[in-house]
């Protein structure tokens, strides 16, 4: 009997169409438009909230906490403090605890707004300590590690068949780039690592672009090393979800050069479709991803990027097996079934 709300840009009462039909059969949904670019629109919708609680007074208010959150602090913070007023426990999920991605620094009204939650989910220890430490949050704090994106692996396409489609060279060594662009998610860098590959390298960049972030720096960087004969670029709306299988299947290898990151659903992502992935060591889960399921590079540095995906192809036939048997183990462990055992157990604790 689960009503999810979302926070969009569509309007208040829409409809919000899953691609899943577990959730499809068993959630009535209500799409809502908290939205600090239309005051109108979210004075709607927090209305229709407060209508919801008065004829189902809930107990229990999860709200997810992203760069749309915390931006939107101004019109959350009475929002949670309304629920508090009225008893309701508050869960935070905090998708990322430091505020890098949109840009901007810890302050003292953002840990305010942390702090008003009885209890907070992050995705791993460092997570974590950055909550504990930055933001002096001292109430309980669960993991629950990301869960593996398997509905999008359908296993419609071959990698042959995906290359055919996307018009993709059958016999390159292909590496993807996906996801929303953001500058935190290092494309120079990839692009001058490719730049010191060439040969038989093939980039795919699969982006959506928004919040602010423009490819025309990262496209005059293509044009000045002359990489356009390597380089494939999609610029996709990100709701378009259908085309996700046929831009990881097309793949060999999977490359997140980062910067800096708090968790990461594109690795999750490759991980769903058995593709050994090259990281920057800013992820916690370089470790257990390095060698293991993947190499794992140093931020900011192309030669080494370029070199890590070199030794990759060079011994391919060695690592393939052993990072796709350990990958299996890794999709396993890290399910959304264990996700979901560790929210059932945090609410039953409230």
């Amino acid at each position: 009997d689960l009503n999810v709300l979302t926070f969009t840009h569509g309007s208040p009462g829409d409809i919000l169409i899953m691609d899943d039909d577990v959730i499809n059969k068993n959630v009535p949904k209500f799409r809502q438009c908290i939205n600090p670019h239309g005051l109108l629109e979210s004075t709607k919708s927090i209305n229709t909230l407060f209508d919801i609680f008065d004829a189902e007074k809930f107990d229990l208010l999860n709200l997810h906490i992203s760069s749309y959150t915390r931006k939107s602090a101004y019109i959350f913070i009475p929002v949670i403090e309304f629920f508090k007023n009225k008893g309701v426990k508050i869960v935070y999920t905090m998708h990322d605890v430091l505020p890098t991605p949109e840009g901007g620094k810890p302050t003292a009204y953002l840990q305010y707004y942390y702090n008003l939650a009885d209890t907070a989910i992050v995705g791993n220890e460092q997570e974590k300590y950055n909550l504990q430490n930055t933001f002096h949050f001292h109430k309980p704090i669960s993991i629950a590690t990301h869960g593996i994106y398997h509905l999008f692996n359908r296993k419609t396409f071959t990698t042959q068949q995906a290359r055919k489609i996307l018009n993709i060279p059958e016999r390159k060594k292909v590496l993807l780039f996906f996801g929303i662009l953001r500058d935190n998610k290092g494309l120079d860098d990839l692009i001058k690592a490719l730049d010191k590959l060439k040969d038989n390298y093939y980039l795919v960049i699969a982006i959506s672009e928004r919040l602010g972030y423009s490819f025309d720096e990262y496209a005059k960087l293509i044009d000045t090393y002359s990489l356009k004969n390597y380089v494939k670029i999609i610029r996709e709306n990100e709701s378009n979800i259908d085309k996700i299988e046929l831009y990881f299947q097309s793949c060999d290898v999977v490359t997140l050069p980062y910067t800096s990151t708090s968790q990461s659903g594109i690795l999750n992502l490759a991980f769903a479709f058995e593709k050994p992935s090259i990281i920057a060591n800013v992820f916690a889960e370089s470790e257990q991803v390095d060698e293991k399921m993947g190499f794992v590079t140093e931020p900011k540095n192309p030669r080494m990027l370029a070199e890590k995906i070199n030794t990759y192809f060079k011994s391919k036939a060695m690592y393939l097996p052993l990072f796709k048997k350990n990958i299996e183990k890794y999709n396993q462990k890290t399910s959304f079934k264990h996700t979901a055992k560790i929210y059932k157990e945090v609410f039953s604790k409230l």
